[in-house]
């Protein structure tokens, strides 16, 4: 067995040997291509962004290194060094380190030749997303209230109003046809197909990647607040106690919650868990009988997250309560004065809501206030390929990465 690792081992070595030796000294076919210019690194949440202007037809080669000092002929031999090929600006490199440092440098050659001369060596430290927000252009004055994080990412708000972005973006927003003027509230996506409901028993979806829309059949005319899937079943939840199932997200049915209170968020890990006013919390294994749990809290939750192994429920005044299982709930300090409206957990976890507030948490615990930039009302959060995206009232559109 230790003659297996190491004869793994110096195969893993031989082939970093080989790929330096063609970076820095080269094949034997083309020519070293100067380094490229205006070289800059960005940090973000596990990953750091390297920009530069190169030129057509050469073949660029990132290095990076943790810690500093790295160069095309020290990479070799620091622990975890890694190198991306045929690299594009903008490059990003991603699955690093939060909190270390990390080194890149960039050389280049052309058809398969010796590396050039390489670029002045830049160091960036990844960092958690969420503490820095950077406000985008504000969409068609709707307030946005609902945030799916898919191919692409959606926005829905008033007005039937459906935006969306290419996953490789999550900030600039095109407008589409909902079918619809009525209020939406909330969006999801499973697989391609995305699903938004609203005001008045709204339901709309697309099957094609959110390119077109279609009204559904919800089975009530009561404010539908939040839609969630799991367990082959579809369940949204509504204003009066109402809740409305479907098999494939297009026709639904109601289902008996035993609560007249609205209903103003729920989501599904393992079971369907749904919140709303007066600390109402009620959960269910498949979406049609649900059972009232005891949420030790009388303030009107309107948020939910999952993630550090807990539910998450946050409501008016900061209220927040947590349960490993879904259905055994402990009150927790509140997290500030702030009415929280959404949350969702990715690095760490992010709450939004009204003035602009905006709090993060390492634990789901503990949370600390961020600074925003914008008194906006924000309404809905969601996970980003590069951080979060945070929308509320006027459109304002805010992202962290």
């Amino acid at each position: 067995m230790e003659v297996l690792k190491r004869l793994r081992s110096l195969t893993a070595v031989a082939a970093i040997l080989a790929a330096t030796t063609l970076a820095a000294c080269g094949g034997s076919k083309g020519d070293p291509a100067a380094a490229p210019t205006n070289v800059a690194v960005k940090a973000g949440d596990g990953r750091v962004t390297v920009t530069f202007n190169g030129q057509a037809g050469v073949d660029y080669w990132i290095f990076f290194a943790p810690g500093t000092g790295l160069t095309v002929d020290s990479w070799v031999n620091l622990p975890g060094a890694g190198v991306q090929r045929n690299a594009v600006s903008p490059a990003v490199i991603s699955g690093l380190r939060n909190g270390q440092i990390y080194s890149f440098t960039i050389n280049g050659r052309t058809q398969g030749g010796p590396g050039g001369p390489a670029s002045a060596t830049l160091s960036a430290t990844p960092r958690l997303a969420g503490a820095e927000w950077v406000a985008g252009t504000s969409l068609d004055a709707a307030e946005l209230r609902g945030a799916a994080f898919g191919s692409p990412y959606v926005l829905v708000g008033t007005g039937g109003k459906i935006f969306s972005s290419p996953i490789t973006d999550g900030r600039a927003y095109t407008a589409l046809t909902s079918g619809t003027t009525a209020d939406l509230n909330d969006v999801i996506v499973s697989g391609i197909a995305y699903i938004a409901v609203g005001a008045d028993g709204t339901v709309v979806g697309s099957s094609d990647a959110a390119a077109t829309w279609a009204t559904r059949t919800s089975g009530t005319t009561a404010t539908l607040n939040s839609i969630a899937v799991g367990s082959g079943r579809f369940v949204a939840v509504g204003n009066g106690g109402t809740i409305v199932t479907s098999t494939d997200g297009t026709t639904f049915t109601p289902a008996t919650s035993g609560t007249t209170a609205n209903l103003r968020r729920v989501t599904f890990s393992s079971l369907f868990v749904a919140v709303g006013d007066g600390g109402v919390i009620l959960t269910s294994s498949d979406g049609l009988t649900w059972t009232a749990a005891t949420s030790n809290t009388t303030a009107n939750l309107r948020a939910l997250a999952l993630g550090f192994g807990l539910f998450i429920a946050l409501g008016d005044d900061g209220a927040l309560v947590t349960s490993p299982d879904g259905t055994t709930w402990t009150a927790r300090p509140s997290i500030g004065p702030v009415n929280v409206r959404s949350a969702t957990v990715a690095s760490q976890g992010v709450a939004v809501g009204a003035g602009g507030a905006i709090y993060t948490s390492a634990d789901g615990l503990a949370w600390t206030a961020q600074n925003s930039g914008s008194s906006a009302n924000l309404l809905a959060v969601m996970r980003a390929t590069f951080g979060y995206v945070a929308v509320g009232s006027g459109g304002v559109v805010l992202s962290s990465e």
